[in-house]
Protein backbone atom coordinates (compact mmCIF):
# COMPACT_ATOMS: atom_id res chain seq x y z
CA UNK A 1 0.00 0.00 0.00
CA UNK A 2 1.20 3.66 -0.73
CA UNK A 3 2.57 5.30 2.63
CA UNK A 4 1.31 8.55 3.83
CA UNK A 5 3.90 10.87 6.37
CA UNK A 6 4.40 8.83 9.24
CA UNK A 7 4.07 5.06 8.09
CA UNK A 8 -0.23 6.20 7.50
CA UNK A 9 -1.35 3.30 4.89
CA UNK A 10 -3.93 4.45 1.91
CA UNK A 11 -5.65 1.28 2.70
CA UNK A 12 -6.76 3.44 5.54
CA UNK A 13 -8.61 6.30 6.13
CA UNK A 14 -6.80 8.81 4.04
CA UNK A 15 -4.90 11.33 5.49
CA UNK A 16 -4.96 15.13 4.54
CA UNK A 17 -1.50 16.91 3.80
CA UNK A 18 -2.26 20.73 5.47
CA UNK A 19 1.61 22.31 5.19
CA UNK A 20 -0.13 24.59 7.70
CA UNK A 21 -0.78 22.06 9.75
CA UNK A 22 2.67 20.31 9.82
CA UNK A 23 4.38 24.05 10.48
CA UNK A 24 1.89 24.36 13.62
CA UNK A 25 3.14 21.34 14.65
CA UNK A 26 6.85 21.56 14.06
CA UNK A 27 7.10 24.92 16.28
CA UNK A 28 6.02 22.84 19.40
CA UNK A 29 8.40 19.51 18.33
CA UNK A 30 9.97 18.40 21.36
CA UNK A 31 8.67 21.43 23.16
CA UNK A 32 10.22 21.12 26.72
CA UNK A 33 7.89 23.35 29.30
CA UNK A 34 9.24 22.63 32.84
CA UNK A 35 9.61 19.14 33.85
CA UNK A 36 7.51 18.32 31.02
CA UNK A 37 8.20 17.62 27.24
CA UNK A 38 5.32 18.22 24.96
CA UNK A 39 3.66 15.77 21.91
CA UNK A 40 1.57 17.08 19.94
CA UNK A 41 -0.69 16.43 17.08
CA UNK A 42 -2.24 18.41 14.10
CA UNK A 43 -3.91 16.16 11.59
CA UNK A 44 -6.34 16.07 8.88
CA UNK A 45 -8.47 13.01 7.37
CA UNK A 46 -11.13 12.58 4.83
CA UNK A 47 -14.12 10.66 5.90
CA UNK A 48 -14.47 8.73 2.76
CA UNK A 49 -13.38 4.68 3.82
CA UNK A 50 -11.27 2.26 2.44
CA UNK A 51 -9.68 -0.68 2.96
CA UNK A 52 -9.27 -1.69 6.83
CA UNK A 53 -11.58 0.50 7.66
CA UNK A 54 -14.27 -0.50 5.41
CA UNK A 55 -13.51 -4.10 7.06
CA UNK A 56 -13.45 -2.67 10.64
CA UNK A 57 -17.01 -0.56 10.04
CA UNK A 58 -18.78 -3.94 8.81
CA UNK A 59 -17.21 -5.57 11.80
CA UNK A 60 -18.84 -3.04 14.07
CA UNK A 61 -21.60 -2.84 12.22
CA UNK A 62 -22.21 -6.84 12.98
CA UNK A 63 -22.60 -5.86 16.36
CA UNK A 64 -25.94 -3.76 15.91
CA UNK A 65 -27.69 -6.19 13.75
CA UNK A 66 -30.57 -6.49 14.93
CA UNK A 67 -32.69 -4.84 17.67
CA UNK A 68 -32.26 -7.53 20.04
CA UNK A 69 -28.42 -7.11 19.68
CA UNK A 70 -28.89 -3.22 20.28
CA UNK A 71 -29.78 -4.09 23.92
CA UNK A 72 -27.22 -6.32 24.21
CA UNK A 73 -23.76 -5.09 22.72
CA UNK A 74 -21.17 -3.45 24.62
CA UNK A 75 -21.23 -0.75 22.61
CA UNK A 76 -24.75 0.51 23.12
CA UNK A 77 -25.68 3.33 24.83
CA UNK A 78 -29.12 5.37 24.15
CA UNK A 79 -27.91 8.58 24.97
CA UNK A 80 -24.27 8.38 23.97
CA UNK A 81 -22.28 11.35 22.52
CA UNK A 82 -22.61 10.73 19.38
CA UNK A 83 -26.52 10.19 19.39
CA UNK A 84 -28.71 6.87 19.83
CA UNK A 85 -26.95 4.21 18.35
CA UNK A 86 -30.30 3.00 17.42
CA UNK A 87 -29.95 5.22 14.26
CA UNK A 88 -27.23 4.29 11.18
CA UNK A 89 -26.26 8.31 11.42
CA UNK A 90 -24.96 8.19 14.98
CA UNK A 91 -22.89 4.75 14.30
CA UNK A 92 -21.34 6.19 11.60
CA UNK A 93 -19.68 9.36 13.37
CA UNK A 94 -18.80 6.80 15.84
CA UNK A 95 -16.88 5.13 13.24
CA UNK A 96 -15.31 7.66 11.54
CA UNK A 97 -13.50 8.72 15.14
CA UNK A 98 -12.47 5.48 15.76
CA UNK A 99 -10.82 5.05 12.10
CA UNK A 100 -9.69 8.74 12.81
CA UNK A 101 -7.60 7.33 15.83
CA UNK A 102 -6.50 4.06 14.11
CA UNK A 103 -4.96 5.79 11.51
CA UNK A 104 -3.43 8.42 13.64
CA UNK A 105 -2.01 5.91 15.81
CA UNK A 106 -1.74 2.75 13.76
CA UNK A 107 0.34 0.69 15.77
CA UNK A 108 -2.97 0.93 18.07
CA UNK A 109 -6.40 -0.47 17.87
CA UNK A 110 -9.33 1.89 18.85
CA UNK A 111 -11.75 -0.86 17.56
CA UNK A 112 -12.84 -1.44 21.12
CA UNK A 113 -13.52 2.27 22.12
CA UNK A 114 -16.74 2.45 24.13
CA UNK A 115 -18.99 5.24 22.85
CA UNK A 116 -18.99 6.44 26.89
CA UNK A 117 -15.38 7.42 26.00
CA UNK A 118 -16.54 10.43 23.74
CA UNK A 119 -17.88 13.80 25.29
CA UNK A 120 -19.44 16.00 23.01
CA UNK A 121 -18.76 19.71 22.83
CA UNK A 122 -21.36 22.35 22.98
CA UNK A 123 -19.52 24.68 20.51
CA UNK A 124 -16.44 25.51 19.04
CA UNK A 125 -16.18 28.49 21.75
CA UNK A 126 -15.87 26.30 24.56
CA UNK A 127 -13.13 23.62 22.81
CA UNK A 128 -11.27 26.32 22.30
CA UNK A 129 -11.40 27.59 25.92
CA UNK A 130 -10.69 23.95 27.05
CA UNK A 131 -7.41 23.72 24.75
CA UNK A 132 -6.34 27.54 25.87
CA UNK A 133 -6.18 26.46 29.37
CA UNK A 134 -3.81 23.73 28.04
CA UNK A 135 -1.48 25.39 26.35
CA UNK A 136 -1.36 28.57 28.01
CA UNK A 137 2.03 27.98 29.10
CA UNK A 138 3.09 26.62 25.21
CA UNK A 139 1.50 29.69 23.99
CA UNK A 140 3.70 32.13 26.44
CA UNK A 141 6.89 30.05 25.85
CA UNK A 142 7.12 30.28 21.62
CA UNK A 143 8.91 33.14 20.19
CA UNK A 144 6.07 33.49 17.37
CA UNK A 145 3.67 35.40 19.92
CA UNK A 146 1.18 34.35 17.15
CA UNK A 147 0.96 30.94 17.11
CA UNK A 148 -2.39 30.98 19.36
CA UNK A 149 -4.06 32.77 16.70
CA UNK A 150 -2.70 31.13 13.66
CA UNK A 151 -3.72 27.78 15.08
CA UNK A 152 -7.20 28.51 15.25
CA UNK A 153 -7.43 30.23 11.99
CA UNK A 154 -5.94 27.53 10.45
CA UNK A 155 -8.27 24.69 12.09
CA UNK A 156 -11.34 27.60 11.43
CA UNK A 157 -9.97 27.55 7.42
CA UNK A 158 -10.02 24.20 7.07
CA UNK A 159 -12.81 22.28 8.43
CA UNK A 160 -15.50 25.18 9.01
CA UNK A 161 -15.11 24.94 12.77
CA UNK A 162 -18.72 26.94 13.34
CA UNK A 163 -20.29 23.86 10.94
CA UNK A 164 -18.28 21.24 13.09
CA UNK A 165 -19.67 18.69 15.75
CA UNK A 166 -16.71 18.56 17.93
CA UNK A 167 -16.15 15.20 20.50
CA UNK A 168 -13.03 14.51 22.88
CA UNK A 169 -12.04 11.20 23.45
CA UNK A 170 -11.60 9.98 27.12
CA UNK A 171 -8.84 7.09 27.63
CA UNK A 172 -9.41 4.60 30.26
CA UNK A 173 -7.12 4.27 32.98
CA UNK A 174 -3.34 4.16 32.21
CA UNK A 175 -2.60 1.73 29.69
CA UNK A 176 1.08 1.58 28.69
CA UNK A 177 0.70 0.38 25.46
CA UNK A 178 -1.98 3.41 24.46
CA UNK A 179 -0.84 6.12 22.95
CA UNK A 180 -2.93 8.60 24.82
CA UNK A 181 -2.39 7.27 28.94
CA UNK A 182 0.63 5.43 28.81
CA UNK A 183 2.51 6.21 31.91
CA UNK A 184 4.29 9.68 32.64
CA UNK A 185 1.98 11.70 30.81
CA UNK A 186 0.47 14.64 33.38
CA UNK A 187 -2.56 15.61 31.21
CA UNK A 188 -4.06 14.88 27.75
CA UNK A 189 -6.57 16.03 25.25
CA UNK A 190 -8.06 14.61 22.17
CA UNK A 191 -10.39 16.51 19.79
CA UNK A 192 -12.18 16.09 16.73
CA UNK A 193 -13.43 18.65 14.98
CA UNK A 194 -15.69 16.80 12.23
CA UNK A 195 -17.61 18.57 9.71
CA UNK A 196 -20.57 15.84 8.04
CA UNK A 197 -21.18 18.19 5.00
CA UNK A 198 -17.27 18.10 3.85
CA UNK A 199 -16.87 14.42 5.42
CA UNK A 200 -13.30 15.69 6.94
CA UNK A 201 -12.06 15.57 10.47
CA UNK A 202 -9.08 17.65 11.73
CA UNK A 203 -7.60 15.37 14.98
CA UNK A 204 -5.88 17.51 17.67
CA UNK A 205 -4.25 15.56 20.28
CA UNK A 206 -1.99 16.89 23.07
CA UNK A 207 0.15 15.26 26.15
CA UNK A 208 2.75 16.62 28.84
CA UNK A 209 5.08 14.30 29.39
CA UNK A 210 7.02 14.20 32.72
CA UNK A 211 10.24 13.83 32.09
CA UNK A 212 10.92 12.47 35.48
CA UNK A 213 9.39 8.76 34.92
CA UNK A 214 12.34 8.29 32.06
CA UNK A 215 14.84 9.17 35.44
CA UNK A 216 12.77 7.21 38.54
CA UNK A 217 11.66 4.02 38.79
CA UNK A 218 7.73 3.80 38.50
CA UNK A 219 7.12 4.55 42.60
CA UNK A 220 9.28 7.15 42.10
CA UNK A 221 8.08 8.98 39.24
CA UNK A 222 4.56 8.60 40.79
CA UNK A 223 5.59 11.04 43.88
CA UNK A 224 7.98 13.20 41.77
CA UNK A 225 4.86 13.68 39.35
CA UNK A 226 2.95 14.62 42.23
CA UNK A 227 4.82 17.10 43.61
CA UNK A 228 5.35 18.73 40.04
CA UNK A 229 1.51 18.63 39.55
CA UNK A 230 2.03 21.02 42.72
CA UNK A 231 3.88 23.48 40.73
CA UNK A 232 3.53 22.43 37.37
CA UNK A 233 2.19 22.01 33.75
CA UNK A 234 -1.16 22.32 34.90
CA UNK A 235 -4.64 24.24 33.43
CA UNK A 236 -4.78 27.20 33.39
CA UNK A 237 -8.15 29.04 34.70
CA UNK A 238 -9.93 31.75 32.93
CA UNK A 239 -8.92 34.35 35.14
CA UNK A 240 -4.76 33.20 34.74
CA UNK A 241 -5.42 33.09 30.72
CA UNK A 242 -6.94 36.66 31.02
CA UNK A 243 -4.12 37.78 33.13
CA UNK A 244 -1.42 36.24 31.18
CA UNK A 245 -2.68 37.04 27.78
CA UNK A 246 -0.96 40.18 26.23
Amino acid sequence: AVQEPGGRESVRMKYLDYPELTRLELQTHDLEVGDCQLELKLEAYSCKLAGVDKKLCKSLESQFASADSLTHSPLFAADSAVGPLSEPGSRRVLYNLICTMNASSPDYDFSGTSPQQLVRETSFHDAVKKVDSYLQPVYMQLEDKDFQQRLWATIDAIICAQDCEIYSYVPEAEDDEHPFSSAGKLWTFNYFFYNKRIKKVVFFSCAAKSRLSEIYDSDEAMDAEEDYLIQGFLPYSDAQIAMDSP
